[in-house]
């Protein structure tokens, strides 16, 4: 035993003998790349307060130095280095020529950045790429508002869609409206109704500690436009107070829903109402919809879009359960409703793809309401506890999260 020791002993020291270490080769650079901003362009980066967030171009100028492993120059370098900026978008170029080793004056343009946020510049899109990389700086934007995150700008989704966003709270006033089996609504009282100033965090399950009329101070989460309807996924959030009042719906008129997505996707997310309709089932597969997932069409009377039905799904099966339509046994007779209320979302899987998700007993006029309809609404709050097959079964995945906001400081 002794002797195995005085071997093991003897081949740890014969490592640190002179000629027992190899070295090895000397990597090639360039080792790393410093970016700077530009003292020329005199660039605002937000030091004292934070840049506005705009989705309109904003332009900064950078010089680009590539730095080679002995910390100089790395004068023999030229080739293309690649640019990007962590949270938001670039507008212009995503490349630069870069010529012995440096490049002054270089414009980025970019779009819809927010929160801390700095311009990357990386040796990635040459043959031979080492993947040097270097940064900016940190440039300040402020936060985004839900109006700000919501509204489409060129396309029919979020321009922050798959950004994690934490949303601009500190002079605004968030108030949730609306509790769910699988998330809750949030409007931005600071911005008028219709404004785009309405939001879903999905929770995936009943959300706890959170109650209609709480006020909140912080409101964060992955923006994500799922079914065309935008939610905050993964949402973190903070209650500051409870107890304030929640707006009163909304009403939409006949012309607002013939609007279809160009006037509703305003009202997404928000309280609404609509008055004078009544119960559109029309084929067997209305009624399978309406078995299968809760859901069935209304049909708005004053009026029509064009000679077509005005016409909005409603789901009131998880809140209101004691509504019911007779199914089994073929098409059930029209119901009349003088108003019905609840929080817009829109679902391209379901026809109709605008959806009224009626809240509680409130939002169904008395008499159309089911005896103890306020005792089953509180039961069946207590008892559902988790997502449901609404309109259609679908599967939910998040399968990147690289807009997550960093620190490199």
């Amino acid at each position: 035993m002794r002797a195995i020791q005085l071997v093991s002993v003897l081949a740890a020291l014969a490592l640190l003998l002179p000629g027992c270490t190899r070295k090895g080769p000397v990597p090639e650079g360039p080792l790393t790349i410093q970016v700077t901003m530009n003292e020329a362009a005199g660039d605002d980066i937000g030091e004292g307060e934070p840049l506005p967030f705009s989705h309109e171009t904003r332009t900064f100028t950078i010089d680009i130095e590539v730095i080679d492993v002995d910390g100089t120059r790395m004068e023999e370098f030229d080739g293309k280095v690649w640019m990007r900026i962590r949270p938001g978008r670039l507008t212009g170029v995503w490349s630069v020529e870069v010529d012995g080793g440096y490049a002054e004056g270089v414009p980025v343009e970019t779009q819809a950045a927010f929160g801390p946020t700095r311009i990357w510049v990386e040796d990635s899109v040459r043959e031979g790429a080492s993947y040097a990389t270097g940064v900016t700086p940190l440039i300040r934007f402020a936060d985004p508002t839900i109006a700000e995150i919501q509204e489409p700008t060129g396309g029919d989704v979020s321009p922050l869609a798959d950004n994690y966003v934490e949303v601009r709270t500190f002079d605004r006033e968030l108030i949730v409206t609306f509790i769910a089996a699988d998330g809750f609504g949030v409007v931005d009282l600071a911005d008028p109704p219709g404004s785009y100033n309405a939001i879903y965090p999905f929770t995936f399950s009943r959300p706890r500690d959170v109650e209609v009329g709480d006020k909140l101070s912080s409101l964060s989460g992955m923006v994500n436009d799922y079914l065309s309807w935008t939610e905050l996924s993964f949402p973190a959030f903070t209650v500051e107070s409870s107890g304030h009042e929640v707006p009163e719906p909304s009403v939409l008129s006949t012309d607002d829903v013939c609007g279809g997505e160009e006037v509703l996707e305003a009202w997404e997310s928000g309280l609404v109402r609509v008055e004078n309709v009544v119960t559109a089932f029309e084929n067997e597969e209305d009624c399978d919809d309406y078995l299968n997932y809760g859901q069935w069409p209304v049909r708005l009377t004053d009026g029509d879009c064009d000679g077509d039905d005005a016409l909005l799904t409603v789901i009131s099966t998880y809140t209101v359960p004691g509504l019911r339509f007779d199914c089994e046994d073929g098409i059930p007779p029209e119901m009349d409703f003088s108003y019905l209320g609840g929080m817009l979302r829109q679902i391209d899987a379901a026809d109709p793809e605008w959806v009224l998700m009626v809240r509680g007993c409130e939002d169904i006029p008395p008499e159309n309401r089911p005896d103890d309809c306020e005792e089953a609404e509180a039961a069946a709050k207590r008892h559902f506890s988790g997502p449901h097959p609404m309109p259609r079964p679908y599967d939910r995945r998040e399968d990147r999260a690289w807009g997550v906001t960093y620190e490199l400081d």
